[in-house]
């Protein structure tokens, strides 16, 4: 089966790897000619749990260089939710058969409609990993790569996913309700990301604090309302567990704001305020975020530049 994952960030070469070892055809689609390079000079490499490195049979190109010629069955975008828009003009003309989006939060699901792929399929990633450098990437945290059907013509995303790798590093589930998927993700997104890139701590730390927990609980009821569940019980303590189980990592945007890069708050808290425009909710304490965020992500741009 010929994949390629487009976005070679840690997400994406992570996903390159193990879908390797399941002996499909994979190939990284780069933005950066560099990156390809690199990747095909030295090998795609993962380092594991236990800290072995390992080359994997994963050859890169750069999203330019693909042409109408090439038959693709799967492609996954693994780019962050603000280059999903310009990668899929970039894909307009291609041939593909099958789509895979794993984004954080939901932005994107306003492209399903007029996408022109018979197959269209979202997931979330809980798998931990941080990019080494262009060809190396580092599997910091297992956890499940969850996915599901928003349409479906062709079966090829099961048959990617059927084979068995012989291990559990990389456990993959797939989803019948991909929109409660999707919110269920956005929930945990929207309460821990943007604190923690605003007050500069990782996810533990918004559970050991009563001010920072009680901070993180406004965001929360929030974001209820605008969802409107009525499972704020089981949601929250799904909240509380995810700060205590990755108590020691990095939020992505907090990473991002750190690298002076765009981070995805447009996606995430940014989207529950547009949803609730349109059902003429009130939400204080998402749009103060929102714009605290926006504003830190814009003086770290400004300091870059000088």
């Amino acid at each position: 089966m010929k994949v390629a994952i487009v976005g070679a960030g840690a997400i994406g070469m992570l996903t390159a790897c193990y879908l390797a070892d399941r002996r499909h055809d994979v190939v990284l689609l780069t933005q950066r000619k560099e990156q390809a390079e690199r990747i095909n000079d030295h090998g795609l490499q993962l380092i594991d749990f236990y800290g072995r490195t390992q080359r994997k049979a994963v050859k890169a190109k750069t999203l330019a260089g693909l042409t109408e010629k090439d038959q693709l069955d799967v492609v996954i975008l693994t780019v962050k939710a603000y280059s999903v828009k310009d990668v899929l003009s970039q894909l307009k003309d291609k041939r593909i058969s099958s789509i895979l989006f794993l984004q954080n939060g939901m932005a994107h699901i306003d492209y399903f409609a007029d996408l022109p792929i018979a197959t269209v399929a979202v997931g979330v990633m809980e798998h931990g990993a941080v990019r080494e450098n262009d060809h190396t990437v580092r599997h910091t945290g297992r956890g499940r790569l969850r996915w599901g059907y928003v349409r479906k013509e062709a079966a090829l995303l099961d048959d990617l996913f059927a084979a068995d790798s012989g291990e559990d590093a990389f456990p993959v589930r797939y989803e019948g309700d991909w929109l409660e998927m999707l919110q269920q993700k956005l929930i945990v997104n929207a309460c821990i990301n943007p604190l923690t890139a605003l007050l500069g701590v990782k996810n533990g730390e918004l559970v050991t604090s009563r001010p920072r927990k009680e901070m993180m609980r406004a965001i929360f009821t929030e974001v209820m309302q605008v969802l409107e569940r009525d499972d704020e019980e089981e949601r929250w303590a799904h909240v509380v567990r995810v700060c205590e189980q990755t108590a020691s990592n990095t939020s992505s945007m907090l990473v991002d704001l750190s690298n002076r890069r765009q981070t995805e708050i447009a996606s995430i808290s940014g989207y529950l305020i547009r949803l609730a425009e349109q059902k003429q909710l009130a939400v204080p304490v998402l749009n103060f975020v929102t714009m605290a965020v926006s504003s830190k992500e814009e003086a770290a741009r400004k300091e870059g530049d000088d």
